[in-house]
């Protein structure tokens, strides 16, 4: 007997609460030491990338190029969001190596909606409520990343046009989740980033630093992923 549309429907919707619950149980196991040891080696590495995007997408608009600015904004915006928030959920859950690998095969490296959806759940966690933050004018900061988002994939995909004013909100949304987002996490784990201009560095009196700590810098851009 072949599936109908509604037992496709119900496996998804069961596939979706059964992960939502994975990620409740996953972050309630990441230790604050294990995030801060974790975006202390890699932070600068990875906020390198995103300042590069940036940079590219600023630069694009000035050139009137709308379309690629975009493009660039979001790289910016997904190096965020899988490496700064969803890539420390997977080294602090190496100790269920089942968990672990669920989540890279269908989220890290899943369609993008997919860990958009789940995201909110995990930065809750860090006592961070993505759907509250707003940008500039009023909007909510987490459905204007998805519809930014759409606009991309319309570009790229379809070559739709981007105006003017998408671009700058997709760098506006690059702008407010390191504000809104890394600065919070930051300082809740004990880093002094942004004070410190260094994730891998630790002043006292800085931040969340109590002591003078540093960690090794490295790239999970090396790591094969």
């Amino acid at each position: 007997m072949s599936a109908t549309w509604e037992d496709i429907a119900m496996d998804e919707a069961l596939e979706a609460e059964y992960q939502a619950n994975l990620i409740e149980n996953v972050t309630q196991e990441v230790s604050e030491e294990a995030l801060k040891a974790y975006l202390g080696t890699y932070g600068d590495a990875i906020l390198a990338r995103v300042r590069g995007c940036q940079a590219d997408a600023q630069r694009l608009l000035e050139q009137g190029l709308p379309s690629q600015s975009l493009v660039a904004s979001v790289v910016g915006m997904e190096l965020t969001l899988r490496y700064f928030l969803l890539r420390p959920l997977i080294e602090g859950a190496i100790l269920r190596a089942e968990w672990a690998s669920l989540l890279l095969e269908h989220i890290l490296w899943g369609h993008c909606t997919r860990y958009r959806a789940l995201l909110p759940k995990i930065a809750v966690h860090w006592g961070i409520d993505l759907e509250s933050i707003s940008l500039a004018g009023g909007a909510k900061l987490w459905p204007v990343v998805g519809g930014v988002w759409k606009s991309r994939n319309r570009y790229v995909h379809r070559r739709d046009a981007v105006s003017e004013q998408d671009a700058r909100r997709g760098m506006e949304c690059v702008d407010k989740l390191l504000s809104d987002v890394l600065v919070p996490l930051a300082h809740k784990v004990g880093l002094s980033w942004p004070d410190s201009d260094a994730w891998c560095v630790v002043k006292r009196g800085l931040g969340g630093g109590l002591e003078h700590e540093s960690f090794e810098p490295r790239s999970p851009f090396e790591m094969g992923e």
